[in-house]
């Protein structure tokens, strides 16, 4: 266990307190709680192998690849308060507009909770989600045009559209799971995104005309982002921000933390995805 000493040299260390006060800006937090999310970041994840004596040995030589894990334990920190604040964010509006009966809740005027941009995402689903044309064009028509509208296309009484409505959401009840997996939500969408850079960058460092000058311009245009990855890896290099910058001059072993960052990064994601996505049959 890290004595209170070694935890008092830390504190005063000039780069976590500049990392507290970023903390404390930007979230909005007091100097106290930025402190206390930051050292239990520390000392729970980056430093949980540590002893005084590391620490101590550390401090007294001034280790830039210790004070990079203050560093990366304080983005640690921020992407924790930022996915929090989404997850909230998603609950409370999943609340406000009801979902909580189906995936895709026809019976509750979703015309007047959706923009068009969602009823355009939902309806480009359907083909995944119903095998049935008619019911395709049901539900599209009852969420373009609404009920009275829908009755009048399909030549049908109120009593036979609320009978196919119920229909329906005993289908997506019953289906739930698969619906959930197949209606992509913001998560999804990061993942995505990030898929695309990786795949990117894993696609030059395969090519035969692969260079460091060409890799470097790849890092460039993803830098922030590749940054952010590495702050991520238990196998970290000594100095990340050298290693962006001029790759191309730094030991092949800093180099390959790098590629190996990307190649296992994509991984985790594609494997991510794979476990989230059950066809419908």
């Amino acid at each position: 266990m890290i004595s209170e000493k070694a935890i008092k040299r830390i504190i005063s260390t000039r780069t976590f307190k500049t990392n507290k006060h970023r903390l404390s800006n930007t979230h909005r937090l007091s100097d106290l709680e930025a402190q206390s999310l930051l050292l239990y970041e520390i000392l729970n994840h980056r430093l949980s192998n540590y002893s005084d004596e590391d620490i101590k040995r550390a401090l007294d030589t001034n280790d830039s690849a210790f004070m990079w894990k203050i560093t990366y334990s304080a983005k640690d920190v921020a992407r924790n308060i930022i996915n929090q604040k989404r997850r909230k964010k998603e609950t409370l509006a999943k609340l406000k507009v009801n979902w909580d009966s189906s995936v895709i809740n026809l019976n509750n005027q979703i015309g007047e909770r959706l923009d068009k941009s969602e009823i355009a995402k939902v309806i480009n689903l359907l083909p995944q989600l119903f095998r049935e044309k008619t019911t395709r064009e049901f539900i599209k028509s009852t969420l373009l045009y609404g009920k009275k509208e829908t009755m009048s296309i399909f030549k049908i009484t109120s009593r036979q559209f609320n009978k196919k409505l119920s229909n329906i959401e005993q289908f997506c009840n019953k289906h739930r799971q698969n619906f959930i997996n197949i209606v992509a939500g913001k998560e999804d969408e990061i993942l995505l995104a990030e898929l695309k850079i990786l795949n990117e960058c894993e696609g030059l460092i395969q090519n035969e005309e692969y260079t460091d000058d060409l890799f470097q311009s790849m890092i460039n245009k993803h830098k922030a982002y590749l940054d952010d990855i590495l702050g991520q890896y238990p196998d970290y290099p000594h100095n990340p921000v050298k290693l962006l910058n001029e790759f191309a001059s730094q030991p092949q072993q800093e180099k390959y933390k790098l590629v190996n960052c990307i190649a296992d990064k994509l991984h985790e994601i594609e494997v991510k995805l794979n476990n989230d996505t059950t066809p419908v049959r």
